[in-house]
């Protein structure tokens, strides 16, 4: 799947909301507004009015608001409305609320939430959120070790639109799409760059770089594996014995690399 960044806006006041949607609208298939209402999170931003009547755009609703059923149907349109798990008491209930407003439903979990509490739910929804980040404030480091869920939830669901949202920068961009997410969730790399559009250019081109030089190093150990086994074959009696053994090593060499290579990269918006 291509790599997609979707330009995500944490404010506080419509005035501010206004401007950073002016910044980029236009320069990507979705624009995401972060909501939350301080007992979700210990923060809050622009409220519901402040959503209504907005520049026409597609908009991605972030919402860190407990019972998100009661936002979700004030904002009608067809856009994504992404809903913590950790914050829906009824799960019926925000289904039909996004029915009601003609939008698509997407689930979020944080950091700390397991995987498996999610899975149950990832049938009903068209995209799922993983945050690399505690959810509440802009500037956090990206959380590395979410690559083990976003890894899991690919292998069990290729096709679907999987997100991740914090920290991401040109570096983590290559990284997150490389464990297989899809759609990348940034902030601070767009609206503080000079120029936004270089900025989404320069992530998507990042995570594709990401994702080539992975493949690449996949592709030299399979060469090297391959070369290995026709020694293996040319060899015989005493001799092919010991070629065995050597590629038999190597074999374990190369394994290991893979392992520690993948260690490596297993390591609110930034």
């Amino acid at each position: 799947m291509e790599p997609e960044v979707v330009p995500a806006i944490l404010v506080k006041t419509r005035s501010d909301l206004i401007r950073s949607i002016s910044q980029v609208r236009g320069l990507s298939k979705e624009i995401q507004i972060d909501i939350m209402d301080g007992r979700f999170v210990p923060n809050t931003t622009v409220g519901i009015e402040d959503l209504k009547d907005l520049p026409e755009a597609r908009y991605e609703f972030h919402w860190m608001v407990n019972e998100p059923e009661r936002w979700i149907v004030q904002v009608p349109g067809p856009h994504m409305h992404l809903v913590h798990i950790e914050a829906v008491k009824s799960f019926e209930a925000v289904e039909q609320a996004v029915k009601k407003s003609g939008g698509k439903l997407g689930i979020a979990i944080n950091p700390e939430t397991s995987l498996e509490l999610a899975l149950r739910l990832v049938p009903k929804a068209e995209r799922v959120l993983i945050m690399t980040v505690h959810p509440g404030f802009s500037g956090q480091s990206y959380i590395r070790e979410m690559c083990g869920k976003i890894r899991r939830l690919r292998k069990l669901y290729p096709k679907l639109d999987i997100e991740v949202d914090g920290g991401i920068n040109n570096e983590t961009a290559a990284h997150a799409y490389s464990c297989g997410a899809n759609i990348l969730a940034a902030a601070s790399a767009i609206f503080a760059a000079k120029d936004a559009k270089k900025a989404i250019a320069g992530l998507i081109k990042s995570a594709k770089s990401g994702a080539d030089a992975k493949h690449g190093t996949n592709t030299k150990h399979k060469a090297s594996d391959a070369r290995a086994k026709h020694r293996t074959s040319n060899a015989g009696g005493a001799s092919g014995s010991v070629s065995s053994g050597v590629v038999g090593a190597r074999r374990t060499d190369v394994a290991g690399d893979a392992k520690r290579a993948s260690a490596g990269i297993g390591g609110s918006h930034a």
